[in-house]
């Protein structure tokens, strides 16, 4: 359209062969989101006592009721929480950091998983999300997700699909 259109501006043509027509449409496909049974399963398998259970669950509250990338959640610090406000400040594309509000459950939940955290080996990490290792990376939160998916009976979980179903539940 564009090539016709400069060839008419430029003289060669008095008419494009592309007047009158409209690009095609593209149907637009649904983004997949997670079905309230499947976050049920998800979260039953994360409830429970220990450190795991507690950082899992919180983790996937966390994922529900923010929204955020997992990159900006494996980016958390404990000094990013505003837990009186139910808030975290978490950095996203372009380094920008933003405060992100989340619900009763996730903080109640963020609350438990907390009070474990500080028996933890890794308790002196600044980093929020912290595991055997050290701090949970972005592949870290992922295989804990995979596993606690498998555990539920869930074949397609993925990180930034709790992005799309909380966009879904906002709209």
């Amino acid at each position: 359209q564009q090539f016709w259109r400069w060839v008419v501006e430029e003289g060669e043509r008095s008419n494009s062969p592309m007047d009158g027509m409209s690009p095609p449409t593209i149907p637009e496909r649904p983004v997949p989101v997670y079905e309230r049974d499947e976050l049920r399963a998800l979260l039953k398998v994360t409830e429970g006592q220990g450190f795991e259970a507690r950082r899992d669950h919180a983790l996937v509250r966390m994922f529900i009721a923010t929204g955020v990338r997992l990159g900006e959640m494996a980016g958390m610090k404990l000094d990013s929480l505003a837990r009186d406000e139910q808030s975290v400040l978490v950095v996203g594309k372009g380094d920008r950091a933003r405060w992100v509000p989340y619900s009763d459950k996730a903080a109640t939940a963020l609350d438990r998983y907390l009070r474990e955290r500080r028996r933890h080996a890794e308790a002196g990490l600044d980093w929020l999300w912290v595991g055997q290792r050290g701090q949970l990376t972005p592949s870290g939160i992922t295989q804990v997700l995979r596993r606690r998916a498998r555990q539920a009976g869930l074949a397609d979980v993925r990180p930034h699909r709790f992005r799309h179903t909380f966009a879904h539940e906002a709209l």
